[in-house]
């Protein structure tokens, strides 16, 4: 059973039900909160790349993301090493090559990016500090092996499980190929096993190194609450999920058939 736990910045407003849901709460520091440390109290963005490589369309490149947070003695560590950058990058890299078994062919995991991410103050009405460029690439060159014959915004969701079930984060798989379907237009349970144990088994070992995926959030029963929520499971299901934003940008082929009776005038009375 993984850990039900809430990191929140400074001034955070949490109800006794909202933190009786978890096994344990500790403070983090908003961005600047340290003198000199913009850094303090930070996690990580790791946004994983995939390259459609038959539109050679960069707008039809695909992308889905994890945060992750470094845990040091129970409380929230915004520095990372190198080897905190290595450890959790070859971890997600093993995922998506895991993954691309069920991946449309047409797309290849090209890239996991890292950003830097933290919490303004509540006295910034924006609830997170501007991330700026990747603090780390990591390339890869792993083409998908599944059928492509799939439109691209078709895929899967994983859910990330917290405490809170109104704050449950979601990823969307990259498009999944023909072969991940039965007859009747739903998910195989061998696909949908196959996504959840990978995800859960490179959560399992993210975890056992000290580093958390978690789930960011905003606001709580209509108020602001700037939190990191430590994912306890993960969900994946038959039903196929549609993301209308990675449909093809541009088309290659059009036809348009003019209705010749409609460009004929009225008959006069």
């Amino acid at each position: 059973m993984w850990a039900k736990v809430i990191y929140y910045i400074a001034e955070s407003v949490l109800v006794g039900y909202t933190i009786a849901q978890y096994d344990y709460g500790s403070q983090a520091g908003p961005i600047g909160s340290v003198p000199g440390d913009l850094e303090a109290g930070s996690w990580r963005k790791f946004v994983m790349h995939y390259e459609n490589t038959i539109s050679g369309d960069a707008a039809d490149d695909q992308y889905f993301s994890i945060d992750v947070v470094n845990i040091t003695n129970g409380a929230v560590d915004g520095t990372w090493t190198d080897e905190d950058y290595d450890y959790v990058m070859q971890t997600l890299a093993g995922m998506c090559n895991a993954l691309n078994s069920d991946v449309a062919s047409y797309l290849t995991f090209k890239q996991v990016l890292a950003y830097i991410r933290a919490f303004n103050p509540y006295s910034n009405s924006k609830p997170f500090a501007d991330s700026g460029p990747p603090d780390r690439i990591l390339a890869a060159n792993a083409p998908g092996a599944g059928q492509p014959n799939v439109a691209p915004q078709a895929c899967t969701t994983i859910t990330e499980l917290t405490p809170s079930p109104k704050h449950w984060g979601r990823m969307y798989s990259p498009t999944l190929g023909v072969t991940s379907y039965g007859s009747s237009g739903r998910l195989s349970t061998a696909t949908i096993d196959a996504i959840a144990n990978n995800v859960h088994d490179r959560y399992e070992t993210l975890m056992s190194a000290q580093y958390f995926p978690v789930v960011p959030t905003t606001q709580s029963d209509k108020q602001p609450a700037r939190t990191l929520q430590t994912v306890t499971g993960v969900q994946v299901d038959d039903v196929p999920d549609v993301i209308r934003r990675r449909r093809h940008k541009n088309t290659l082929s059009k036809v348009t058939l003019p209705l010749a009776t409609a460009q004929q005038q009225p008959a006069s009375e």
